[in-house]
């Protein structure tokens, strides 16, 4: 095993690094803050992986949708449950766009 400390340094390479990684945290915090990713307890076969790709396709639609005030995304998907005007803009915009 290797110390990280022992590696040569490269700090372009450790920065992307970096970078990576908080970006795909930060992807995830904001998955779990919309859809409460983290509680759900799917197991089963592909399951937990559609259900990902589910999301994240909701997300995306989600943060396309202009408001005339700003919205976080657990109120527009709130909006989108509860509002008919709102969700027939969600689905105008996601497949007539």
């Amino acid at each position: 095993m290797t110390d990280i400390s022992s590696l040569p340094a490269d700090a372009v390479k450790f920065s992307n690094a970096v970078r990576n990684y908080w970006s795909i945290e930060s992807m995830h915090w904001v998955l779990d803050v919309v859809f409460d990713e983290d509680s759900n307890r799917t197991r089963k076969e592909h399951s937990p992986e559609n259900l990902s790709l589910l999301r994240k396709f909701a997300l995306n639609i989600l943060r396309n949708i202009e408001t005339e005030k700003t919205m976080s995304g657990p109120r527009k998907r709130a909006k989108a449950m509860t509002d008919e005007t709102f969700l027939d803009l969600v689905v105008k915009h996601t497949f007539l766009a």
